[in-house]
């Protein structure tokens, strides 16, 4: 009697350790963001705290940065990387911004709004650092005389390599290009740091991002360990919580990476942007049209507005003296906007963005109609490994009445802008495209764009008029214009979901071929799967789309070793039942 209530208490403490098991030890696989426009670091500051988050897709999807991990394709090898600066690496490494990459991946930055919710300044300093090499991250000096190659450093006080102890300052959204000399798994772990208008530093939740660079064929080398930081970590001070959510409480997204983004208000109140980010020719599909407006990404949260009612205004503190090797390309000097965005807290940073006309649409032509002005406006891209590019087809660097630029793949641009004189300028834009499906090509409405140089810019004009007023646009597929709620001021994320969902092949939409260039992001419009953290699977090939997870099963925490683990707790079951019996019966 007494040996079998022994044996039904150590069944009954069995069963209960296995059922603890995948408690403890299975865990979430890590969500692989390898594609499309991404912010490694997405600062939200709506709470008063900084939150730190990672962005993707022409949406802006929302992830806890300990949920995913970022894929550095294997295409990105090369052997002839003699990075000036970089003291610490060989030029045998991988490169997010070769031109032997099957697409752009460039993880950057942002931190959208963070003046007007009270900051004066946002950082993210990091604590740890490891790797089977130092990591390296810059971007192009486009004015540099004595090398074209030159690079700049985007970290605090010049560095070029992220460590223990350093930070990186984030002026507005940014990209830049990362270096990694051997093939392996990453791991930084941070804090984004929020300056407040009145001196107060704030920090967010320590959080740690992986980084998985795929070893390619023809890298003969070793393979080495991960290495520890090199030196202890620094510690973080702890952080202030407010009384309010430090996590912004956005609606659930339902919506899939394929699908066509959300329609949006167009804003027809006049704006004058003088300093941020803003892509100035935003093209969007809607059903059978194209529509071409501003995205205006310079308040703290992403607007659209008709072209007309946008003045970019450029202070006389852009004029530049120009290199003599530039000034026989270009002009002696003149109002420049560099392509890195480094001057964004003053000046506008201006590009063009094609994201959102997939998957109706692959290639998009913007015709410019008509230039007029006291100078020129040249627009001009740099590379490490070819020096100046021009993004007309025409091959030079002016912007003419005729001029085309041909964007291949839906794509987020930034490049060099130089006027060469003060004063209003008025461009005439119209974009084109043919749809994938095949039929005749379909051009949008005509944006005129205007330009005023050279002058001095107050405060007064830099935030004219954040809201301004809604225009009816139709819905797509529709013909009616129905009202839309604007764009909410941060991205969407799924309520109360930390980790990532995991994500499907979607095949609606067929992969060109890539054109890469140094500053073109997001070719395609979306780059997330599921799948662990030591996957080796690659998604260069294919369009990828979030759907939404299901944890309604044991499977879907252990995988396909629930099975087995399912049969043992059902087999201890029936034992701890028989036994149960038997002790009944005993009595």
């Amino acid at each position: 009697m007494r040996s079998l209530r022994r044996s039904l208490v150590a069944l009954l403490t069995l069963l209960l350790a296995t059922l603890y098991l995948p408690l403890t030890q299975a865990s979430e696989p890590r969500t692989e963001i390898s594609k499309g426009h991404t912010d490694s670091f997405y600062v939200v500051t709506d709470s008063g705290t900084p939150v730190v988050k990672v962005a993707n897709g022409i949406r802006n999807d929302l992830y806890d940065p300990n949920s995913v991990f970022f894929l550095i394709d294997n295409s990105t090898y090369g052997t002839d990387y003699n990075f000036k600066n970089l003291s610490r690496s060989s030029a045998e490494g991988y490169y997010t911004a070769s031109f032997n990459a099957n697409g752009y991946f460039e993880p950057g930055w942002s931190a959208p709004g963070f003046a007007d919710n009270g900051f004066e300044s946002i950082r993210i300093e990091f604590t740890s650092v490891t790797g089977p090499s130092p990591v390296a991250l810059f971007g192009n000096d486009p004015l540099s005389e004595d090398d074209e190659y030159a690079i700049l450093p985007v970290l605090a006080d010049g560095k070029y390599y992220i460590e223990p102890g350093t930070s990186l300052p984030i002026l507005g959204h940014t990209h830049a290009h990362w270096y990694f000399e051997r093939a392996g798994t990453y791991t930084l772990t941070g804090h984004a740091v929020g300056v407040t208008q009145d001196g107060q530093e704030l920090r967010s939740e320590p959080f740690t991002e992986i980084f998985k660079v795929e070893k390619n064929a023809q890298d003969a080398r070793q393979d080495l360990p991960s290495s520890s930081p090199s030196e202890d970590p620094v510690p973080s001070p702890p952080t202030p919580h407010p009384t309010e959510s430090s996590s912004p409480s956005d609606p659930p997204n339902t919506m899939d990476d394929s699908a066509q983004p959300q329609p949006h208000t167009l804003v027809t109140e006049p704006r004058v942007i003088s300093n941020g980010h803003i892509d100035l020719f935003n093209v969007t599909a809607r059903g059978s049209m194209l529509e071409l407006a501003v995205k205006d990404d310079t308040g703290s949260g992403i607007s659209y507005r008709t072209p007309e009612s946008v003045k970019v205004k450029i202070d006389k503190s852009a004029l530049t003296e120009l290199p003599a090797s530039r000034a026989q390309q270009l002009a002696s000097k003149g109002y420049f906007i560099s392509e890195n965005g480094t001057s964004q807290r003053t000046l506008p940073f201006m590009g063009w963005d094609t994201s959102a006309v997939a998957p109706e649409y692959s290639a998009i032509d913007f015709k410019f109609l008509e230039v007029t002005g006291p100078g020129r406006i040249l627009l001009f891209q740099t590379s490490l490994f070819s020096g100046l590019t021009s993004p007309f087809t025409h091959g030079g660097y002016e912007m003419m009445s005729g001029s085309v630029i041909h964007q291949n793949l839906p794509s987020h641009v930034h490049t060099n802008w130089l006027f060469t004189e003060p004063g209003v300028y008025t461009v005439k834009v119209r974009a084109q495209g043919t749809p994938v499906g095949g039929g005749p090509a379909i051009t949008s409405n005509t944006g005129i764009y205007t330009f005023e140089v050279g002058s001095e810019v107050t405060s007064a004009t830099a935030s004219e008029d954040p809201e301004g007023t809604s225009m009816e646009v139709p819905l797509p597929g529709t013909s009616s214009p129905s009202v839309i709620k604007p764009a909410p001021a941060q991205p969407t994320e799924s309520a109360g979901v930390k980790v990532a969902p995991p994500a499907v092949v979607s095949s609606t939409v067929p992969v060109a071929d890539p054109q890469p260039t140094s500053k073109t992001q997001g070719e395609e419009n979306a780059g997330v799967r599921g799948a662990t953290a030591d996957s080796s699977a690659s998604s260069a090939h294919a369009f990828i789309s979030s759907k939404a997870p299901s944890h309604s099963t044991l499977l879907a925490h252990t995988g396909p070793n629930g099975v087995m683990l399912i049969l043992i707790i059902g087999l201890l079951l029936s034992l701890a039942g028989f036994l149960l019996v038997r002790y009944r019966r005993l009595r």
